[in-house]
């Protein structure tokens, strides 16, 4: 067995376009809701404003979710 060392970013430390592919990443995985009628709609984080990046902030820290610099997902590799 090899280790290697890789560089992790949390979301907020990525450059705009890295930033853009977690963005269509996570909208693979929308959030679905239930409306007043009963129906179900799904909400997408590409549908934020810039101001609301927060929320994806928040999503990608509580998830554990951490990216190499051109934003692709790499959490999945990282042991204890």
């Amino acid at each position: 067995m090899k280790n290697v060392t890789i560089e992790a970013f949390n979301f907020q430390d990525l450059n705009d376009d890295a930033k853009q592919k977690v963005i269509n990443w996570l909208d693979l995985y929308p959030v679905e809701y239930e409306k007043e009628n009963g129906s179900f709609g799904y909400s997408y984080y590409s549908d934020l404003n810039k101001e609301d990046e927060y929320i994806i902030v928040e999503m990608c820290e509580m998830n554990n979710y951490l990216f190499n610099q051109n934003g692709e997902p790499i959490h999945h590799l990282i042991r204890g």
